[in-house]
């Protein structure tokens, strides 16, 4: 009986694929969740001059530090720059997950699969 398969290379990105897929879940999830609140504040200024201002508590503040540094040291380059918008509590579980998979955060912030099909019929 003769096999009847993906070529090898297929194979490769199919899995990469629904590797990175999965990736984009995790990252939603972490990016759904609450992010609590403070006394601490980090205020962000964005190149079109708005700012953007989130609270926290001290330690998830310095989590925040903590874990990018974390991601600097394994990845050895900086954190995707959409991350460093997100919430210091987002940013520290998102650095985490990177450092723990072993796989590095997209250069792009991934959207639902929602939004990607909103965007589509428009």
């Amino acid at each position: 009986m003769k096999k009847i398969g993906l070529p090898h290379k297929q194979l490769g990105e199919m899995k990469r694929m629904s590797h990175s897929e999965e990736l984009d879940k995790k990252i939603l999830k972490r990016l759904a969740e609450p992010p609590g609140g403070g006394s601490f504040r980090e205020v962000i200024k964005l190149d079109s001059g708005e700012k953007i201002t989130h609270q926290c508590s001290m330690a998830t503040g310095w989590a925040s530090v903590h874990w990018r540094h974390q991601y600097e040291a394994h990845f050895l380059q900086p954190m995707p720059e959409w991350v460093s918008y997100e919430h210091p509590y987002h940013r520290r579980g998102l650095c985490e997950l990177a450092v723990e998979s072993k796989t590095k955060l997209p250069d792009a912030k991934p959207r639902s699969s929602a939004s990607r099909e909103s965007a589509q019929w428009h």
